[in-house]
């Protein structure tokens, strides 16, 4: 089954090179929008034989992603996609829906922790209370969930990645267990990241 990645937006990017994905730097690519988007996706599906599509940016905001799906339903692609996104709310069952329309298999979003103490630390941004109702929405409107979770941040203790476990076993009703996937990584610290920038030591 051949599938190709493709970047949607300004974080986390690659083009296609030569079949491959190619990681540049953020500040020379644009924005693919809606013309070029479906140019792309259409002479892509064509002229690799797929309908497989990877969007590979890391943690699409709900926004972008609509107005993606919107575009695919607009000009009728018939294509089956991936990608990753961000933990937000806006990811409701009528947006959800709205992507499974426009060809959405699975989401991948980096949870990394159930602890809304270390997910602040860490400044990603979400809100842990609002992840059931996340996940309840996209199994409800038949879209795969893909987890990712991390061990070892600096600020993490054995409570909090007890917390973690526990999320899991309860959340785990909300999920389509055929087809839920997760993986757990060990915390290394990367250049960029606001633990490394401000040189936090403990």
């Amino acid at each position: 089954l051949l599938q190709r990645p493709l970047a949607l937006e300004r974080m986390a990017q690659f083009r296609i090179l030569g079949g491959a994905p190619l990681k540049i730097h953020d500040d020379d690519v644009k924005l693919l929008w809606r013309e070029r988007l479906v140019e792309d996706l259409r002479e892509l599906s064509k002229s690799c034989r797929t309908r497989l599509f990877n969007f590979v940016n890391e943690g699409l905001p709900a926004a972008h992603m609509l107005r993606v799906a919107d575009a695919i339903i607009e000009h009728g692609l018939e294509i089956r996609w991936y990608a990753g996104a961000r933990l937000e709310r806006r990811f409701d069952r009528r947006a959800c829906e709205r992507l499974r329309a426009a060809g959405c298999a699975k989401l991948m979003f980096g949870l990394e922790t159930a602890s809304q103490g270390v997910a602040d630390s860490m400044e990603k941004g979400i809100k842990i209370e609002t992840v059931p109702d996340i996940l309840r929405a996209c199994t409800d409107a038949g879209i795969d969930v893909h987890l990712y979770l991390m061990v070892g941040y600096p600020d993490e203790t054995e409570e909090n990645f007890d917390l973690t476990k526990k999320f899991m076993v309860r959340n785990l009703e909300y999920l389509d267990k055929a087809h839920f996937t997760f993986c757990v990584s060990v915390y290394t610290p990367m250049v960029l990241t606001p633990i490394v920038e401000t040189g936090r030591a403990w």
